[in-house]
């Protein structure tokens, strides 16, 4: 064999190995789907209730956190698109909040319940027993 023949085996098998690593690498990253979901709800629930106008500081640091997010969802960053779009849905929060704390409102409807949060049924009140049982 000569050394030429010997570089490309070395060459190919190299590149083989480091195509190999990456797929594996980028098998191993999935999508932050819910986190992104929950963040563009939180945001959408944010406008709605104002918050740009009764929260400003609050709502810009979500948008930025969501953009933030979809950036990084956009180019395979998956740990810091998560990281991202759950401080844009904390932000969003925060922001509803105050948004509802400035008018006054309860706004029971208008922020989507936290998707973490476990759901709790109401409590059945306890009928009286029936007569001769």
């Amino acid at each position: 064999m000569s050394a030429s023949t010997v570089q490309r085996l070395v060459r190919t098998g190299l590149a083989s190995v480091l195509v190999v690593a990456l797929l594996t690498l980028a098998a191993c990253a999935t999508p932050p789907v819910q986190a992104m979901s929950n963040a563009r709800q939180a945001v959408a629930a944010a406008r709605k209730a104002d918050a740009s106008r009764h929260a400003p500081r609050l709502y810009a640091e979500a948008r930025h956190w969501l953009d933030d997010a979809e950036f990084n969802l956009k180019h395979w960053n998956y740990d810091r698109a998560h990281s991202s779009a759950k401080r844009a849905e904390q932000a969003a929060r925060a922001a509803i909040l105050a948004s509802r704390k400035a008018t006054g409102a309860s706004g029971a409807q208008t922020a989507p319940a936290p998707a973490s949060a476990p759901v709790t049924p109401a409590p059945v009140a306890a009928s009286a027993p029936s007569p001769g049982v």
